[in-house]
């Protein structure tokens, strides 16, 4: 099972892929890279804009500022040890990737100890970014004590497993009778989820249902028929707990979080 429901192809028109740079401070001699300047600051604009919007809509009330800044403060504090690690290797891993760049250049076997040092120290840069995200996981439930279960729902997407099951639905009632059969069995054995409680034949139960009722009759058990099938889409507990985490981790969070506490304070 992996860390997050399944999802139909019909509903993924395209991949969205997330690429993690865990030595993204190792850039090499004549390598382009941005750090400062406009492109940077535009840059971080961009992130405080997507951030507030989703501040927005979470709403949150004056006293959840005061609630949420105090775990994010302890969760840095403690997120700094294993960052400090993850620095440590990756100013270690530099050199040794320009020495591996530099013979590359020439068209040089760069030698079997030195891609094992590159090995061993990308392993240290490795385990400390994932106790990085261990670390920020711990603090899932007092995130959550601080927020409403619908404010924790936007963070961690389970807010649209309902409307993803209701595209799933949609889709499924405007299915030609002659690829309905073929279209049904093939997406019902793909979700289902004995875990969320939905085998194949319970997803081909919901498809038929819906695909026999009138409009009207449908737009009244929409509700059910999603609540249903939204258990198939909810990500799995640990991931929507590292979703909050990661989030809420963001450094650029806390600053923008004081900010709006004290405009709403003023």
């Amino acid at each position: 099972m992996s860390a997050h429901r399944r999802l139909p192809a019909l509903l993924l028109p395209s991949a969205l892929a997330l690429l993690v740079c865990l030595v993204g401070s190792c850039q090499q001699p004549g390598l382009e890279t941005v750090s400062s300047g406009p492109e940077a600051t535009v840059d971080g604009l961009n992130q405080d804009i997507q951030i507030l919007y989703t501040l927005n809509r979470l709403d949150l009330k004056p006293e959840q500022y005061t609630s949420l800044l105090a775990v994010i403060d302890k969760m840095t504090a403690e997120v700094a040890t294993a960052q400090a690690q993850r620095e440590a290797a990756l100013k270690e891993l530099a050199p040794l990737l320009s020495q591996k760049r530099a013979a590359l250049i020439e068209d040089k076997d760069p030698g079997e100890a030195l891609e094992d040092q590159i090995r061993e120290v990308q392993g240290r840069a490795d385990d400390a970014y994932g106790l990085e995200i261990e670390t920020r996981s711990k603090y899932a439930a007092e995130l959550r004590q601080a927020l409403s279960p619908e404010q924790a729902s936007i963070i961690t997407g389970a807010d649209e497993a309902a409307t993803q099951a209701a595209e799933l639905l949609s889709w499924i009632r405007e299915l030609p009778d002659a690829e309905y059969a073929e279209e049904a069995e093939a997406n019902a054995e793909e979700l289902a989820d004995p875990e969320a409680g939905l085998t194949s034949d319970d997803i081909l139960r919901i498809f038929g249902e819906a695909r026999k009722l009138s409009e009207e009759q449908y737009e009244q058990k929409l509700s059910g028929f999603t609540a249903e099938l939204a258990k198939i889409y909810m990500p799995m507990p640990e991931a929507a707990d590292e979703s909050l985490a990661e989030w809420f981790g963001n450094p650029r969070l806390a600053g923008l979080l004081r900010e709006r506490a004290a405009k709403l304070g003023g």
